[in-house]
């Protein structure tokens, strides 16, 4: 087990090194650009939805209207699985190895929208089994975590991650390998020189989709 674990480490930093080879240039990007568009577009009413029920007057007088009241919660229900499909478009992750609703038994890596997803010694539990999963298939084990605590950066090992200080006593856990990845190291791992287009891309690609929305609301409205 520990020979397969340090072949799959060196296989690894194989990886990394083809990445390094990767040219940011005009053609990869606007590839990715398309990518990204198509899959928050198919995201979009989902992410911008609004509810049927309408703010109580007390509400109202509070100074709240319906896109306050329900503030991001729609939104970050399903950003986390939209994100998901825009990370699998890297040319350096299997997205076999993205964990997605199917149970895929081949997955060594799973996404968190933000770090308090999981709560508690919940988070122990449930990283344990994917953690297990991915140990029986010899592979290591990454989560990738879009936004950390104070929105930090962090590659650091699992059990150091937040509510997994239990991922310990794993027997077959290992810290220099299953790792928890956050914020803009998400990105540097998946798209490497062109990470920060990428990150860019998906924050400009929102921003356009939510005043398209917004302005598709209040032209119903009238």
């Amino acid at each position: 087990m520990k020979q397969h674990v340090e072949k799959q480490w060196i296989l690894l930093v194989k990886n990394y090194l083809k990445r390094i080879k990767f040219r940011n240039n005009l053609q990869i990007q606007f590839h990715f650009k398309y990518q990204i568009y198509t899959i928050i577009k198919a995201f979009k009413n989902k992410l911008f939805k609004i509810p049927d029920n309408c703010p109580t007057e007390y509400e109202l007088a509070a100074g709240f209207d319906i896109h306050t009241r329900i503030g991001s919660r729609s939104f970050n229900q399903y950003f986390g699985k939209m994100i998901e499909h825009i990370l699998a478009i890297s040319p350096y992750i299997n997205k076999r190895d993205v964990l997605f609703d199917n149970d895929d038994n081949d997955s060594c890596i799973e996404v968190k929208s933000k770090f308090n997803t999981m709560k508690g010694s919940q988070a122990v539990t449930e990283i344990t089994s994917k953690l297990e999963k991915a140990h029986l298939e010899d592979k290591h084990f990454l989560l990738f975590i879009m936004v950390d605590q104070n929105n930090k950066n962090r590659f650091i090992p699992l059990h150091r991650g937040h509510s997994l200080k239990g991922i310990e006593n794993v027997i077959t856990y290992n810290n220099k390998y299953d790792k928890w990845i956050s914020g803009d190291f998400v990105y540097k791992y998946c798209f490497c020189h062109n990470w920060n287009f990428i990150k860019q891309t998906v924050l400009q690609t929102i921003a356009i989709f939510s005043k398209i929305n917004s302005l598709k609301q209040k032209l119903d409205s009238e």
